[in-house]
């Protein structure tokens, strides 16, 4: 899997279209994130999830369902 900045994966969605992009992407509220990500576990392999380190109401519902956790110290 490669990792791409914003810009340069809109620039491979405009070229390869969304679906061929390789990846997707979604925004959630605190509330919703345990649902969002489990929806999109149901149809991909992988489902990284991103909060702002001081975000601790947004992460736990995550953290919570997530079979692995990554921290950078």
């Amino acid at each position: 899997m490669a990792v791409y900045s914003r810009d340069r994966l809109e620039a491979r969605e405009n070229i390869l279209g969304d679906d061929q992009a390789g990846f997707e992407f979604r925004t959630a509220s605190a509330w919703d994130t345990r649902r969002e990500a489990e929806r999109l576990a149901r149809n991909h392999d992988h489902v990284i999830v991103d909060t702002p380190p001081n975000a601790a109401q947004e992460a736990l519902p995550t953290i919570a369902v997530a079979s692995l956790v990554v921290v950078p110290v």
